[in-house]
């Protein structure tokens, strides 16, 4: 829904079972396969409906669909530095991991003819930006001191069990929205008619841009078949208000979205006032990716990526050989830094890189056995590595490496991570990894498994990681020893536990070694 803030933190009025902006929301579990579309066929044949209802399609996410489109939408130079999100990762350098993860969607929104949405307010206390690429829209926009003057008239939660959910702050109502049913757009039933209101109508037309201010309602309608890329976000005085509504309630019932941006507002703070950072980009038109310091961050989600799905997976395994397969997030950029890294290590290997979308930890189906193997999930939060490859594709066997023999018959394995090496007729072997999510840490396991050289300086630094590898597979086969599922996380800990033990015990026996020598010395000079 359009009402998505600065890390999609949704607002609490779905509490009260009702939808958004009046547009009704089909039953649970009503959707079959049947009633999907594809987005190009949905585009094209859009105004040519069988059905008597109204299509629309709502934030489909440009980072995660159509990556490529990013540099060619610009920000116009009053909009530079003046969203909230611009700032949380201002003073990280574009090579951090973490920069960008929190940039604010842009997403498009697609509505045939006649389509309209009903008076709303967008949630998390967020201002909404719009431009049309095709077609016209109406809006409809209501001031936010109107709103509190006819708080009582209009508020969804004051006619509802949930009056503590909104507050009032600098004169403005925060999480409130307007109640359902609600007719913004025939003269003759809508309350807007009689109420003493001041009602902002326009057209909003191709390449021109709406901006409207955080509480303050709105409705569309629209005039032709339509497309239009829009976002939504915090300024930092609605993020400062914001905070301020959270103070106002310590209790247990505390919003979700408090802890949210508690979390960000300090260093956003620091980046916008102390460290200066409001100055450090000229205030002209650039794209949205310079807006935020990510120009790279964006380009990498757009580079073509060999995309793994259940009807390609056999065949790419099978006839062009081992794939090193990341499971991720489309959206999620320091996912793919991983993969930059890895294609500009000097890996001696001829492992392909591939990705399996995974949003929400669910990777797409699929009915073949070998691509099962690759689907569960060892890891809270992507990206997950699976290796894959023809079971006869290494015949080298790597001595002295705990989970290192490839030979095709897999006779004498104690397993590094998970290993499925039922042998079918395509008969491949899928090894999930386990170890920490450090790109020196997946150079060393991909040698280990693939009998390429790898170059990791200082040389006790590599053996440290064989070690934590050899550490970590005998943590693994022994939970699936026990019929335990193992997780990344739990074998991680586990190991270290373990190294931390054998490296304490191999410190007493030293010392206590030790002693005795002296002892033994001090024993033979009193002799």
């Amino acid at each position: 829904m359009e009402g998505q803030g600065q890390g999609d933190v949704d607002n609490d009025n779905d509490r009260t079972n009702l939808n958004w902006a009046g547009l009704a929301k089909p039953p649970a579990g009503s959707i079959t396969e049947q009633d999907t579309i594809d987005l190009i066929d949905f585009v094209r044949s859009m105004g040519n409906n069988s059905k008597k209802e109204l299509r629309f399609l709502f934030d489909v996410p440009l980072v995660e669909l159509c990556p490529s489109l990013l540099k060619d939408i610009f920000i116009p130079a009053h909009f530079v530095n003046r969203a909230a999100s611009q700032f949380l990762y201002r003073h990280l350098s574009e090579e951090h991991m973490g920069k960008c993860e929190n940039a604010p969607f842009f997403n498009m929104y697609l509505a045939e003819e006649g389509f309209q949405t009903n008076l709303h307010m967008d949630a998390a206390h967020t201002a909404f930006v719009a431009s049309m690429c095709q077609g016209r829209k109406k809006w409809r926009i209501m001031l936010p001191h109107d709103f509190t003057k006819h708080h009582a008239e209009l508020s969804l939660l004051a006619t509802t069990n949930h009056q503590n959910d909104e507050k009032l702050v600098n004169g403005k109502w925060i999480m409130s929205n307007i109640k359902r049913p609600f007719e913004t757009w025939n003269a003759s039933t809508s309350p807007l008619e009689s109420l003493d209101v001041v009602i902002y109508e326009g057209i909003l037309e191709p390449n021109e841009i709406l901006y409207i201010p955080p509480g303050a309602p709105h409705a569309a309608t629209t005039l032709d078949h339509s497309l239009m890329v829009a976002s939504n976000d915090q300024s930092m005085q609605s993020l400062h208000e914001i905070i301020q509504y959270c103070d106002q309630d310590n209790s247990r019932n505390q919003w979700h979205g408090c802890s949210h941006f508690r979390d960000r507002y300090l260093t956003i703070s620091e980046n916008y006032n102390l460290h200066n950072h409001a100055n450090d980009l000229a205030r002209e038109s650039m794209s949205f990716g310079k807006s935020f310091q990510c120009e790279e961050a964006f380009s990498q989600l757009a580079e073509p990526r060999l995309e793994i799905t259940p009807l390609n997976f056999e065949e790419e395994v099978q006839n062009r050989g081992p794939i090193l397969i990341m499971k991720y997030v489309r959206s999620c950029i320091s996912c793919l830094r991983y993969l930059t890294m890895l294609q500009n290590s000097d890996l001696d290997t001829p492992v392909r890189l591939g990705v399996l979308n995974c949003p929400d930890g669910t990777c797409p189906p699929g009915e073949s056995k070998e691509y099962q193997k690759i689907l569960p999930m060892i890891r809270s939060t992507c990206p997950e590595f699976v290796l894959v490859y023809p079971s006869d594709y290494y015949k080298t066997a790597i001595p002295g490496v705990i989970g290192s023999n490839l030979d095709s018959d897999h006779d004498s394995h104690e397993n590094n991570e998970r290993e499925e090496e039922q042998m079918t007729d395509i008969q491949m072997t899928v090894i999930h990894y386990y170890g920490p999510l450090h790109i020196d840490f997946l150079k060393v396991w991909i040698g280990l498994k693939t009998g390429s050289k790898v170059d990791i300086s200082p040389c006790w630094y590599k053996t440290f990681i064989v070690a934590c590898h050899m550490m970590n597979g005998m943590t693994v086969a022994y939970l699936q020893g026990r019929g335990i599922p193992p997780m990344a996380d739990d074998a991680i800990a586990m190991s270290v536990v373990l190294l931390l033990f054998f490296f304490i015990s191999t410190c007493i026996i030293l010392c206590g070694t030790l002693r005795t020598n002296k002892s033994s010395q001090k024993k033979q000079k009193t002799r």
